[in-house]
């Protein structure tokens, strides 16, 4: 019959120590950095031109014929206002991520666009 011998496990290890802060910020996710970033970049280079008023979603959108202004209003915020931009980076970061890793990236652009053109609808503004 065989001895088994028995030795401590990890004796040459030193156990793991917490580290002191167990906050950790949340990743951010490729498909939100993208669009946040898509965002800062239109804004900074388009929102205090003159033509940005013809992107922005007006009242009149049909009458003057600028179809694109539901699509466009959903990169360009009116004006260039820092706290939609900022609110929309923090969205994306927090709730964008998780919502992008469960769904996959296809079907969470379907459906922020989607959001975005409902939302478009209803109100009838950017």
């Amino acid at each position: 019959m065989r001895e088994s011998r028995s030795e401590p496990h990890g004796a040459c290890y030193a156990p793991a120590v917490a580290s002191a802060s167990s906050f950790a910020l949340p990743r951010f996710g490729r498909g939100p950095l993208v669009y946040s970033l898509t965002i800062a970049l239109i804004n900074m280079l388009i929102a205090d031109q003159p033509y940005a008023a013809h992107l922005v979603l007006g009242a009149g959108f049909v009458e003057s014929q600028e179809y694109w202004q539901p699509l466009s209003a959903l990169f360009l915020y009116p004006e260039g206002r820092i706290d939609g931009l900022i609110g929309t980076f923090l969205i994306q970061w927090i709730i964008g991520t998780s919502v992008a890793d469960r769904l996959g990236l296809g079907r969470y652009f379907a459906l922020l666009f989607g959001a975005g053109f409902a939302w478009i609808a209803r109100d009838g503004t950017g």
